[in-house]
């Protein structure tokens, strides 16, 4: 019993320390936006399914806020004062905790204009996404199985049924 327990445990913590904090620093020349860019990221790697994103306004003397213009994942993602975080028209961003504690994305003053698909699956929190007055964009929102289609003036709830 006291082996399993230990197992447990040293399971628990090596999943715990596997998640990365990665914070958006922007401004690399010629990519200063480019969300797949390596070194936009304080971590120098793009963000993967165990990272906690962060975005502030100000990064290391300049304003370059993150685009996604492909395919994007991470454990979270929080959007701070003044900053803003855009999934291009072409590109999808998924949010999946269902390996390590996510709450999702959450905007704390900062904005996510969402013009491709944000795909939140598996989070603690729903509280922020089921704010789409925080968000601007045409794009398509789904939230595990439900499809939640923003535009400015208000969201259309549907079943998911891809």
């Amino acid at each position: 019993m006291k082996t399993i327990i230990t197992l447990i445990a040293l399971t628990f913590s090596m999943t715990i320390l596997a998640q990365t904090e990665n914070v958006w620093i922007g401004g690399t020349i010629g990519h200063e936006s480019d969300w797949n860019t390596a070194r936009n990221w304080s971590e120098g790697f793009v963000p993967d399914e165990d990272s906690y994103v962060i975005i502030n306004l100000h990064n290391s003397g300049h304003n370059s806020q993150p685009v996604i213009t492909g395919d994007a994942v991470a454990a979270s993602v929080k959007v701070y004062s003044g900053a803003q975080l855009t999934i291009a028209n072409t590109a999808q961003l998924v949010i999946n905790g269902e390996e390590v504690y996510s709450e999702g994305i959450s905007l704390y003053g900062g904005q996510l204009v969402n013009e491709g698909a944000l795909y939140i699956q598996h989070v603690e929190s729903q509280e922020s996404v089921l704010d789409l007055s925080k968000y601007s964009g045409n794009g398509l929102v789904v939230l595990d199985n439900a499809e939640l289609n923003n535009t400015m003036t208000g969201a259309t709830m549907a079943s998911n049924t891809k």
